[in-house]
């Protein structure tokens, strides 16, 4: 199911043809989003932008 959290804006970043969209930080809690967070980006055929995180394997070291 989904449901409306807020609305965003895209800004120009310095770089050409770039944009940023701002993640919500209701979203970001929600889904415990972090910093350098990875996301596939889709579009759907009614012209949505899908962003969806991506898994990340956890990594384990050996203690030395």
């Amino acid at each position: 199911m989904e449901y409306h959290v807020e609305d965003v804006t895209a800004y120009e970043t310095g770089k050409p043809d770039s944009l940023v969209v701002v993640i919500p930080k209701t979203v970001r809690r929600m889904l415990k989003l972090q910093k350098g967070a990875k996301f596939q980006v889709k579009v759907d055929p009614e012209g949505r932008i899908i962003y969806e995180p991506k898994k990340t394997a956890t990594v384990e070291r050996d203690s030395e």
